[in-house]
């Protein structure tokens, strides 16, 4: 299903509106899930997750393949994980897209 004219959403009551999307982000490996919302870069070249999600998920953090990236303030680990997403029309609630297998960046 495609992800079209969707409504841009205030997160928290005092935020600006922003074109996010509800996803929920889960480990396949332990089944464990997060729900949140997201800001769908489809320009992108990789994604990245807070470190803080990973644990959440049961990924044993540094186990994952290391690399170096580039912040807006400085240079930083990341290890990247298998992660599987589901994305949700911010409107009716329906799945809309599932992403299976892909690395992720904490």
């Amino acid at each position: 299903m495609p992800l079209k004219d969707c409504s841009f959403i205030r997160i928290n009551p005092d935020d600006i509106l922003r074109p996010a999307l509800p996803i929920k982000i889960i480990n396949p490996h332990t089944g464990k899930s997060f729900i949140s919302y997201g800001i769908i870069d489809t320009g992108a070249d990789e994604c990245a997750i807070p470190a803080d999600i990973a644990f959440i998920l049961g990924h044993k953090l540094e186990e994952g393949n290391k690399k170096e990236i580039s912040t807006g303030n400085c240079i930083t680990a990341a290890y990247s994980h298998t992660t599987k997403f589901e994305v949700y029309h911010p409107d009716t609630l329906n799945l809309a897209l599932t992403i299976n297998d892909t690395p992720i960046d904490f």
